[in-house]
């Protein structure tokens, strides 16, 4: 452990009130001891909790994400199946981009971890950090440029897409729908980005 961690798990443990090794006899060394090492674990899990728990602890959450967002498309279409047949098929014009939108977040996502947890694995929690705040900031400017194509686009995209047979009144609802979900899509990249 480098002197630098040393002072950090020092601060820490400082500030869960508890006391220096020097205070405490022989006997408080082993406690003291377990409770440093609870303290490096929650600092950095990735290197020090047993693969076993790592492991459940950090899939079951992405299992229940990316169920969730499996289902957000079918149970969408079933509510705005009951709005009519022309809701359901200008819905249906928005689940390419959707489904375009989930994959720049998850391989931001995945792409991230997969830096960050070298850089943890080094031990370089500056650059852990950096790293972090960059994927943050990916995630961020994929939204808007969602968001703006969403604002901007949706009529260029519905068009693109619509044969000659569409009404006006699907192409609108699409439009509508298309822009209300690229714009709003923040916090899907935020917590797939995160979650990954």
């Amino acid at each position: 452990m480098s002197k630098k961690e040393q002072e950090n798990l020092q601060q820490d443990l400082q500030q869960q009130e508890l006391a220096p090794a020097e205070a405490i006899g022989p006997e408080g060394r082993a406690e003291l001891e377990k409770q440093r090492q609870e303290a490096l674990v929650r600092r950095n899990k990735m290197g020090n909790m047993p693969v076993g728990r790592l492991l459940v602890s950090m899939s079951v959450p992405i299992i229940i994400s990316m169920l969730v967002q499996a289902l957000y498309n079918i149970v969408d279409s079933i509510f705005v199946a009951q709005l009519g047949e022309e809701a359901l098929a200008a819905v249906g014009f928005a689940f390419p981009l959707q489904n375009l939108m989930i994959a720049v977040a998850v391989g931001t996502g995945v792409g991230m971890n997969s830096v960050l947890g070298r850089r943890l694995g080094e031990k370089n929690v500056t650059a852990a950090n950096r790293v972090a705040v960059n994927g943050l900031f990916l995630a961020v400017a994929s939204w808007a440029v969602f968001a703006l194509l969403g604002f901007f686009g949706s009529a260029w995209y519905v068009s693109a897409f619509a044969d000659n047979s569409i009404t006006g009144g699907v192409a609108q609802m699409a439009e509508s729908y298309l822009s209300i979900v690229c714009i709003g899509s923040l916090g899907l990249f935020l917590a797939v980005t995160t979650e990954r």
